[in-house]
């Protein structure tokens, strides 16, 4: 459990927060034996990755974050180059400027899971929004681009949302330099973005499908 890798890293520093990641598909995703571990400062985050540390039987294979999400977005550069036709467009659409899709994505949503996001940075991106809600569950997509200063992300937990809104709300947590305002969809507009998402999404794949065809 996360209290139990909260306890075993308290050795060596202050935990702030820890997050266990999983993957598979919504409903059904399973821990993949990974996590982020926050420390309440930086040097004992970077002590910690030096040690030989064994949780259990198991000997543990620690990397800043940092170095992790540099190393995830090489490999999603090279995934995103591989995908490309000879004519330089993606197989799978532009997925920068728009939000990340599963591959078979729901035509309903969960209630809650939705968070608007306004005040942003202009030169914030996908990747920071996606470290800062990260820490509270599963992220699955971010409705934003580059420039913009509005957009939406979605968990996977109405609770993870719920989280994210109150902790970063309460500690005015900034984001690539400005202090967003977040708030979850409710009501009336919830239903309108979640209806307009699912839309979005069955117009893309039929694109594909179309363009694959």
């Amino acid at each position: 459990s996360w209290e139990e890798i909260a306890k075993f890293f308290s050795e060596h520093g202050k935990v702030e927060s820890v997050k266990k990641r999983k993957s598979g598909p919504i409903g059904a995703r399973a821990y993949k034996g990974d996590a982020f571990v926050e420390f309440s400062k930086e040097e004992e985050a970077t002590a910690v990755v030096t040690k030989e540390l064994k949780y259990g039987e198991n000997a543990l294979t620690m990397t800043l974050k940092t170095e992790w999400l540099k190393a995830e977005r090489e490999e999603s550069a090279k995934a995103k180059k591989s995908r490309k036709k000879p004519d330089g467009e993606e197989k799978d659409g532009d997925a920068e400027a728009g939000e990340d899709e599963e591959a078979a994505a729901p035509k309903s949503f969960p209630k809650g899971v939705f968070v608007k996001m306004v005040n942003l940075s202009e030169t914030c991106s996908r990747e920071d929004i996606k470290e800062a809600f990260g820490e509270f569950g599963d992220v699955a997509f971010v409705d934003f681009a580059r420039g913009q200063t509005e957009g939406f992300t979605r968990f996977d937990d109405p609770e993870a949302a719920k989280k994210c809104v109150e902790t970063l709300t309460a500690n005015k947590k900034e984001i690539a330099g400005t202090v967003p305002t977040l708030t979850l969809l409710e009501g009336e507009e919830e239903e309108a973005y979640s209806t307009k998402v699912a839309e979005d999404q069955a117009k893309r794949r039929a694109s594909i499908a179309s363009r694959g065809g």
